[in-house]
């Protein structure tokens, strides 16, 4: 009867132990796609940090230009470059809009994957994400070395 029960208790101890190994299998699968998208969320905050000291120096660029400003008068030629640098800045501004209001849709959708479960889904948004505020980036540097040649 003791053996039996020894024998029977093993078992259990055998069964017991197997089930943690493979909740942690699952537990690491885990584990490994949140890193994926701690990794995505930290792209995105690099490039948000990046554009906000673009940002930073676009404001900058734009008042000293509007010291500037006035020594422009005298001279049309360069008042037409102005001018037409400030069209394209113009449109890039709504270039800007246009990816801010895209990653604005990717961020709803982001939270019903995140709500849904889908993690591939949500890795397939963060990367979107990261892709277009990459473009966003690219588009206020272009800004900025515009402001730049205005001066």
């Amino acid at each position: 009867m003791k053996k039996i029960v020894t024998v029977l208790l093993v078992g259990a101890l055998l069964i017991v132990s197997a089930v943690p190994a493979f909740a942690t299998e699952e537990g690491k699968e885990k584990v490994k796609v949140k890193e994926q998208l701690s990794t995505e969320m930290q792209k995105i905050k690099e490039i948000r940090e990046d554009s906000k000291a673009v940002r930073e120096e676009m404001k900058t660029e734009r008042s000293r230009i509007k010291e500037l400003k006035g020594s422009f008068k005298d001279d049309e030629e360069k008042l037409a470059e102005v001018k037409e640098e400030r069209a394209k800045l113009k449109s890039l501004k709504e270039e800007v809009k246009a990816i801010r209001e895209e990653v604005k849709a990717l961020k709803e959708a982001l939270k019903i994957a995140k709500k849904n479960g889908d993690v591939e889904g949500a890795r397939s948004i963060l990367n979107d994400m990261a892709t277009k505020k990459e473009a966003k980036l690219a588009k206020l540097r272009e800004a900025l070395e515009i402001l730049k040649r205005i001066k």
